[in-house]
C-alpha cells in the first residue's frame, strides 16, 4: 500500500509537468506474477478499496458512482507479525500441508530463510503423488539443491514434472540444483578445481548433470584463459548441447575455439 501510494504521489508530480493519464498494467495477479492489485481469483483486494479511493482522490477527485463490489479486503497486518503467529502454531505441532505451504511462503516474505527451508521441507515431505500443478510449482520454488527433499521427488517423478513444467524448464531447474548441491562445494573448496571429482559427483544425474558439468568447465576455462582445456570442453559442450545455448553466447564460445584450437 505504501509503495502504491508513493507511485501515485509521483504521478501528481508528473501531472504538474503535463502528464494527462496513467495506467496500472496489472490489476490482477497472473500465475507466478504477484504484483496485481487483486489476487488471481479476484477474491481479495490487496489494498482496501477505501484506501485506494483516498490514494486516487488526489488525481481523480470526481469518481462518480462506484458500483458495489464483493472482493474481500486483504489483511494488511505487517507480514512479519503474521508469520510469527504461524511459527507459534508450528512450534505447538500444526503440520497440515496447506499450512506448511503458506508458512514457507510467509517465512520467505518475512526474510526468515531457515524458517522457509524448515516449512518447505516439511511441506514437501508430506506430499503424495500424483501432484497438482500448484504443488509442482511449489516444490520447484522450495527446492534449490540436490540436498533438499524436493530434488528426490523431482528426480523420481520426472515425467510428471516435465508434463507440468515443460522439458527444458525442468532440465534447467535440475541443472541448477546439481550445480548448487554437488558442484559448488567441490569448485569452491580452494585451489584448482578437481574436475574428475566433480564429474564423479554429477554422473548419477544423467544428461542434466553432464550438461551443467560441460557448461561449468567451458565457462571456467574461458574465464581463466586456459585455452588448451577450454577447446576440448567447449567443443564437447557445443556438440552435445549447442541447441540449448543462446546464439550470442554460442558464437562467443565458437570464436574462442577457432582462435585457440
Amino acid at each position: 500500500m505504501a509503495k502504491y501510494k508513493i507511485m501515485n504521489q509521483h504521478l501528481q508530480l508528473f501531472e504538474k509537468q503535463g502528464l494527462s493519464g496513467s495506467i496500472y498494467t496489472q490489476p490482477f495477479d497472473v500465475e507466478g506474477e504477484q504484483n496485481g492489485l487483486m489476487t488471481y481469483d479476484r477474491e481479495v483486494v490487496k489494498i482496501p478499496f477505501a484506501e485506494l479511493r483516498k490514494i486516487h482522490a488526489a488525481l481523480n477527485p470526481v469518481m462518480g458512482t462506484i458500483p458495489v463490489v464483493t472482493a474481500k479486503d486483504a489483511d494488511v497486518t505487517e507480514p512479519g507479525l503474521l508469520y510469527s503467529a504461524m511459527l507459534d502454531q508450528y512450534i505447538v505441532g500444526k503440520r497440515d500441508t496447506a499450512f506448511l505451504k503458506k508458512m514457507a511462503m510467509m517465512a520467505n516474505q518475512a526474510g526468515d530463510k531457515p524458517g522457509s527451508e524448515l516449512a518447505g521441507s516439511a511441506y514437501i515431505s508430506g506430499l503424495k503423488m500424483p501432484l497438482s500443478d500448484g504443488d509442482i510449482s511449489s516444490v520447484v520454488a522450495f527446492t534449490k539443491s540436490t540436498k533438499d527433499p524436493g530434488f528426490a521427488l523431482m528426480n523420481q517423478n520426472s515425467e510428471a514434472f516435465k508434463k507440468s513444467m515443460g522439458d527444458r524448464k525442468y532440465t534447467v531447474a535440475m541443472m541448477n540444483m546439481i550445480l548448487k548441491g554437488e558442484m559448488e562445494p567441490l569448485m569452491n573448496a580452494g585451489g584448482e578445481t578437481d574436475w574428475a571429482a566433480v564429474e564423479t559427483a554429477v554422473k548419477p544425474y544423467g544428461a542434466p548433470g553432464e550438461e551443467i558439468l560441460l557448461r561449468a568447465k567451458t565457462i571456467g576455462y574461458y574465464n581463466k584463459q586456459d585455452w588448451k582445456n577450454y577447446v576440448s570442453a567447449a567443443s564437447a559442450y557445443l556438440e552435445k548441447f549447442g541447441a540449448n545455448i543462446k546464439a550470442e553466447e554460442k558464437q562467443m564460445f565458437q570464436v574462442a575455439i577457432d582462435q585457440h584450437k
